[in-house]
């Protein structure tokens, strides 16, 4: 049975500069014509990764209702030599997060103990990597 804070409705929310999305575990395949990087990233509740500017974070993850929670804000700081992404462009449709034309990403399996793996499609110049990657990146 899924709570009622899982239920997809009005309860997504955007809150100033964070949204919240609940995400099905879904067998769609993204066109390479589309969207060139198509990559699978496995993450755990808790995890972050950085979409250029923007933060993404596992919130939540219910194997047994096949359910995971996503945050994504906006950074503050600039990343030097990266296109600025606005969050406002971030959208859910169909169990699919997209960010304007040039991110996609779903959750494509949600494994018991937590483990859930998405497909993350991006275009050029997009880059997708934890934070403790980029700060090393830019020393």
């Amino acid at each position: 049975m899924v709570e009622q804070r899982l239920v997809k409705s009005p309860e997504d929310r955007e809150s100033g500069i964070e949204k919240h999305f609940l995400l099905e575990s879904s067998d769609f395949y993204f066109d390479k014509s589309d969207l060139p990087h198509i990559f699978p990233m496995p993450l755990r509740t808790g995890d972050t990764r950085l979409i250029n500017n923007l933060e993404m974070t596992v919130t939540e993850c219910i194997p047994e209702d096949g359910v995971v929670g996503v945050a994504i804000k906006e950074e503050k700081s600039n990343v030097d030599g990266l296109r600025q992404l606005d969050i406002k462009e971030v959208v859910e449709q169909s169990d699919i997060i997209s960010v304007g034309n040039d991110v996609r990403l779903l959750c494509r399996q949600i494994k018991p103990g937590g483990s859930v793996l998405f497909v993350v499609a991006t275009a050029e110049g997009i880059s997708v990597h934890s934070r403790e990657y980029r700060e090393r990146m830019q020393k």
